[in-house]
């Protein structure tokens, strides 16, 4: 009896070593590749979930969008003025009576006139525009400064506001305002009403220059 327990831990001595160099060969194996002959279908749940999330893109600001309008200058060849129409770029706007301002504005405040160009404009520098919408086929322009302009140039001024707002769509004449009241307006012949409706047809030494139709009077009623 008092001898097994020395024979226990001379097993014990012997088995240790075997037993980690079990250890070694397995955890050795377990770090190796797989020696599998064919490939393994790996389920999706098995993988991160970052291969299937799509790649963000940030968005590009777009350039600022216009329309393109036309603006009427004036060019003066052997003494005689002609109405010369300019391709113009506004803001583009849902709202027809803004981008309508936006095209009278032009003319008025900035009209597209190069250094050396012919071209030249008759609004006075004074004039500015404080309103514009529209009534049917008709554009009402409200201006300030309108009744303190030359009378020969002011009736150029008011053929390049009439040819201007009558190329809009669906813009046939005109209705001037002086802040905020109707005022009487020179035409190519006598002048126009306070109120009274002025179009292209009221200008026919300029109208012709333009385009060559034989002005007409569809005056809306």
């Amino acid at each position: 009896m008092t001898r097994r327990p020395a024979r226990v831990a001379a097993r014990a001595r012997r088995i240790a070593p075997l037993a980690a160099l079990a250890a070694a060969v397995l955890t050795g194996g377990a770090c190796g590749l797989p020696q599998d002959d064919e490939p393994q279908i790996i389920a999706r749940d098995d993988l991160p979930a970052e291969l299937f999330e799509q790649p963000t893109t940030s968005e590009q600001p777009s350039p600022e969008e216009g329309t393109s309008q036309v603006v009427f200058l004036l060019q003066t060849i052997d003494e005689q003025t002609s109405l010369i129409p300019v391709e113009v770029t506004v803001p583009a706007d849902a709202d027809a009576d803004t981008e309508a301002r936006s095209v009278i504005t032009t003319l008025v405040e900035d009209p597209p006139i190069g250094e050396g160009d012919s071209l030249t404009s008759a609004i006075p520098a004074n004039l500015e525009v404080l309103g514009v919408r529209r009534d049917g086929d008709v554009l009402v322009i409200d201006l300030a400064g309108l009744a303190e302009a030359e009378s020969t140039g002011l009736r150029l001024a008011v053929a390049q506001l009439v040819f201007t707002a009558t190329a809009l769509e669906d813009i046939s004449a005109v209705q001037f305002l002086d802040d905020g009241t109707f005022t009487e307006v020179p035409l190519d012949e006598g002048s126009a009403e306070p109120g009274a409706t002025v179009m292209r047809s009221d200008f026919p030494t300029l109208f012709g220059q333009t385009d060559g139709a034989t002005p007409q009077d569809d005056r809306p009623g």
